[in-house]
């Protein structure tokens, strides 16, 4: 039997109590960071000679299972790993922290540039809001195992109008799990659940100025913070269902399988917890961020 390159193992993904099954590839690249994705497409050529797999591969792989780290937090984006250098485009952004997955965007045209901040000293990730976005299955598989999401961001924006700067989809790159961004320049959007207009709308923000924001999107209630203070509490139509969740996307939503609401503006950072953060852990992480890049915390 003619076999082919690649590792194929049955992973074990972690996040609160809840534990569910799916099948990834591993590999090492040449600064020896491991790499787990859901895709043998997403195993660059120049690694997938690492390991073989052919007959009895379901008997190699079953003693093979590994725990992936999608534990607390799920991934921790941060543009300062990207360099000091601008314009530069980015084809790959690695989680820093929690597991090592990356948001990829393979196509030239759609990828990020590289920005620099020379006030604050600080690289930065911008968004064209045109066609830049890029994608990760494997923390979409990750949300999947979970009851509650939180996602804490640090951007802004020049866009005053409806766009979003992270989502989460169904396998039909249609269906709505959860997702984030503006309805406006002095309003946040988050959408929670597939009810087709079922948007919620925060009170007054200045989206325009480099700030904080947390989303944390629970079965029955969608709450949004920007700069510590809360700005949204409601609950969706219906409960969100998590388990639906199958592409993870910056700088864009799907809307019928096709990129749309184009993020325009710059990220610094974004954690993703597969869980509802607690207020004192919560604004202990606010304010480490908001210190970082010289941000004024706003009361309740």
């Amino acid at each position: 039997m003619t076999r082919f390159v690649a590792t194929f193992l049955f992973v074990f993904v972690f996040a609160g109590a809840d534990r569910a099954a799916a099948e990834f590839y591993r590999y090492i690249d040449k600064s020896g960071r491991e790499h787990f994705v859901d895709k043998i497409s997403s195993v660059p050529d120049e690694y997938r000679s690492q390991v073989t797999a052919g007959e009895g591969l379901a008997q190699e792989a079953g003693q093979a299972s590994v725990s992936l780290p999608f534990t607390d937090p799920i991934a921790w984006f941060k543009a300062e790993t990207l360099g000091s250098s601008p314009d530069v485009k980015v084809a790959e952004w690695t989680s820093s922290q929690g597991s090592s997955v990356p948001v990829r965007q393979l196509e030239v045209s759609p990828q990020p540039k590289t920005s620099v901040d020379a006030k604050l000293g600080k690289t930065f990730l911008r968004f064209d809001g045109r066609n830049d976005y890029m994608t990760s299955d494997s923390i979409a598989t990750a949300i999947r195992a979970a009851k509650a999401v939180t996602a804490v961001y640090v951007v802004r924006t020049d866009r005053d109008s409806p766009q979003f700067v992270w989502s989460v989809h169904a396998v039909d790159k249609f269906t709505d799990v959860i997702r984030a961004g503006f309805l406006n320049l002095s309003r946040g959007r988050l959408k929670a659940g597939e009810q087709p207009l079922d948007y919620l709308d925060s009170s007054t923000i200045q989206a325009g100025k480099l700030s904080v924001y947390t989303a944390i999107f629970e079965e029955d209630r969608s709450r949004l913070f920007f700069n510590g203070r809360q700005v949204l509490s409601k609950a969706p139509q219906k409960p969100v269902d998590f388990k639906k969740a199958a592409t993870f996307t910056i700088g864009q939503e799907w809307d019928k399988g096709k990129p749309s609401d184009y993020f325009r503006g710059e990220m610094a950072e974004l954690v993703i917890f597969g869980r509802a953060l607690p207020e004192e852990e919560r604004r202990s992480l606010e304010k480490e961020l908001m210190e970082r890049y010289s941000i004024n915390i706003e009361e309740d």
